[in-house]
């Protein structure tokens, strides 16, 4: 009867890969659900990368979906990780490649960006 009158829970639940007769599956390790004064997804994946970045151990590293950005995990300062992200994502170095001795040097190049 309800249909969509009835707000949404949103929570984010942060997990261990483990395996239980032969399935891998997700151990849950925390879950945390959007600040009632600041309901936005930006505030709950900050939340939840702070919940990433105290429950890894030096040898684990965290393994994300594509609902999180690059930078978020920048600024919660996690160093190992693996993104899942869009087919059509690009990234760049953050120092130019080696000249290829053929065509204009990176240096000279327009797509280039200092």
């Amino acid at each position: 009867m309800a249909n969509r009158a009835l707000p949404a829970v949103i929570f984010g639940i942060v997990g261990q890969v483990g395996e239980l007769n032969g399935q891998r599956i997700a151990l849950p390790r925390a879950f945390e659900r959007v600040h009632p004064k600041d309901p936005s997804e930006k505030r709950l994946w900050a939340d939840l990368l702070k919940q990433v970045k105290k429950g890894l151990a030096g040898n684990e590293i965290a393994v994300l979906d594509a609902g999180v950005k690059v930078s978020h995990l920048q600024d919660a300062k996690i160093e190992c990780y693996v993104l899942r992200l869009a087919k059509n994502f690009t990234a760049r170095r953050n120092f130019l490649p080696e000249h290829g001795k053929k065509g204009a040097s990176p240096a000279t190049a327009p797509w280039c960006v200092r």
